[in-house]
């Protein structure tokens, strides 16, 4: 199989993100308009685990203001930033999975 077609894409507003091959040695982010960024393994695995575990860490925080305060603007704000880390959690995996 050649490199280009253990390619797997994912396209998010002007963003295209490919994860090339099943080594995962690289993972390359391109903008519509022409920027392309090459993240290595480690560095894309340790952004993202910061990333989600600061999420993670707001969440709770502002679920447990929820239930010690009761105000339902919270519930609603814990639950969109909790879909929002679902998303998150979804996307990293996607993109640890190698290609066929």
């Amino acid at each position: 199989m050649d490199r280009a077609s253990a390619m797997r894409r994912l396209r998010f507003l002007w963003w295209t993100y490919t994860v090339r091959g099943t080594d995962l040695a690289y993972l390359e982010v391109e903008s519509r308009f022409g920027l392309k960024t090459v993240y290595s393994l480690g560095r894309w695995v340790l952004a993202n685990l910061l990333a989600l575990a600061f999420l993670t860490v707001f969440v709770l925080i502002i679920l447990l203001q929820w239930r010690d305060k009761g105000a339902p603007i919270l519930l609603v704000m814990g639950t969109m930033f909790a879909i929002l880390l679902a998303i998150g959690i979804a996307f990293f995996a996607w993109s640890m999975t190698p290609s066929r």
